[in-house]
């Protein structure tokens, strides 16, 4: 966001870092605060619209910013796991 925002003459004003996207945007919900999270966050196959069934509106960032990963990881023995199948 820095680097995106730096060539408008721009900061970021970082008011908190959570350990998760989900917990960004809980606290997005229930503040004045925004969350700035990978789209992936914003749905899924069970909710097609994630952020508004808990609340909150979405919208695209006025600006480019640099691609990234999002990386999960969990003990072997769950990968055989077939309720993990998603």
């Amino acid at each position: 966001m820095d680097a995106a925002l730096q060539p408008l003459g721009l900061r970021l004003k970082v008011l908190m870092v959570v350990p998760s996207n989900t917990g960004a945007m809980q606290i997005a919900r229930h503040s004045d605060l925004l969350a700035v999270v990978p789209h992936s966050c914003l749905r899924n196959r069970f909710v097609p619209d994630h952020a508004a069934s808990i609340g909150l509106q979405s919208f695209e960032l006025p600006l480019t910013t640099p691609a990234f990963s999002v990386s999960a990881i969990w003990h072997p023995r769950l990968d055989q796991d077939p309720t993990l199948d998603l």
